[in-house]
């Protein structure tokens, strides 16, 4: 695996998540708009077979239940060179699952590549250089609404964040926000695609 995600189960503590394009050990809080925090004395890398991890009271304290959700999204991390951005990608097109960072560039209406050769139906996007919230999106909100993976807030309106338009098998496409592409600003994107028979993002409607 080459994305991760720990939750203690037994207290409130954060959730971590961490992945080997910007770095074992590099951790992005879900529950908070702080930037990356090196953690790499706790969260020790990758292996082969799972993760290591030292003595911390978040995601390793004596006795506590913890979860971990673990993806694979490949072997390599290549440079992607489709959309407007040059962006570093480790896709698994298998499981539709694609890890990508890059350099922001100021610039609105840019588009980024995303390794998935498929539509990715969800992403959760941060700026992992400074302090922003976190900004999903899923085809069931859509292109010009936005909600924040730190928050519960409703799905908030927002035609500039994805500048009105879906993902397509390629790209996706952001605003020169600096949630998204402030100039010199270091972001990530966590992209999932629908694949038969193994994933699926969709919608429910409650009943009471």
């Amino acid at each position: 695996a080459n994305f991760l995600w720990l939750k203690s189960r037994g207290n409130a503590n954060n959730h971590w998540l961490s992945d080997e394009v910007r770095g074992d050990g590099e951790v992005l809080i879900s529950n908070a708009t702080s930037s990356e925090q090196d953690y790499t004395s706790y969260l020790t890398g990758f292996t082969s077979d799972g993760f290591t991890l030292a003595n911390n009271s978040d995601v390793n304290n004596s006795s506590d239940d913890v979860v971990a959700w673990a993806w694979n999204a490949g072997d390599s991390t290549v440079s992607n060179t489709v959309g407007n951005i040059t962006s570093n990608v480790r896709a698994n097109t298998t499981s539709g699952f694609s890890i990508v960072t890059w350099t922001g560039n100021g610039t609105d209406g840019q588009t980024v590549g995303h390794g998935l050769n498929a539509v990715p139906k969800l992403l959760f996007n941060k700026r992992y250089d400074a302090s922003e919230n976190w900004l999903v999106y899923s085809s069931v909100t859509g292109n010009a609404a936005y909600l924040k993976l730190n928050g519960n807030d409703a799905a908030a309106t927002g035609s500039s964040v994805w500048d009105t338009t879906d993902p397509t098998s390629s790209v996706f496409t952001i605003s020169d926000s600096s949630w998204h592409n402030a100039s010199g600003g270091s972001f990530v994107s966590y992209c999932f695609a629908d694949v038969d028979g193994y994933s699926k993002i969709g919608k429910y409607e409650g009943n009471g």
